[in-house]
């Protein structure tokens, strides 16, 4: 009978970085306003983008950034991007904004992308 003095918090740390890491991997790892990367704030909706949300942040990359402060950003439960929240997406081949919510006469039609969770066009776009 052999007996494995194994620490378990140890084990709990590792899977919960591992998981922590896949959950990342789902974002982008830039933000869609500068294409650089650093403290970023994730979509929760269905674009998965990222976004610097305050000046600080962005500042590396001159980039305008969502304005948020440091105080607003740890209020924020679940963001949402005013395209997300508002159901309007760009158009991938022509640069439209569309509605994309089903509902409501979808403009714009998404499909899963590797890259970047989701990809919007227009069905009837020869570009696409």
């Amino acid at each position: 009978f052999i007996v494995d003095d194994i620490d378990n918090d140890a084990i709990d740390e590792t899977v919960a970085e591992e998981e922590s890491d896949e959950e990342d991997e789902l974002f982008d790892s830039v933000c869609s306003f500068c294409d650089n990367g650093g403290e970023l704030l994730c979509c929760d909706g269905k674009c998965m983008r990222s976004f610097h949300a305050n000046e600080e942040d962005g500042e590396e990359s001159s980039c305008a950034s969502l304005g948020f402060s440091r105080k607003e950003v740890e209020e924020i439960q679940n963001f949402y991007c005013k395209n997300c929240k508002y159901n309007k997406h760009q158009c991938f081949a022509c640069g439209e904004l569309g509605c994309s919510d089903k509902f409501a006469g979808a403009e714009v039609l998404g499909l899963p992308s590797s890259n970047s969770g989701f990809v919007t066009f227009h069905p009837n776009n020869k570009n696409t």
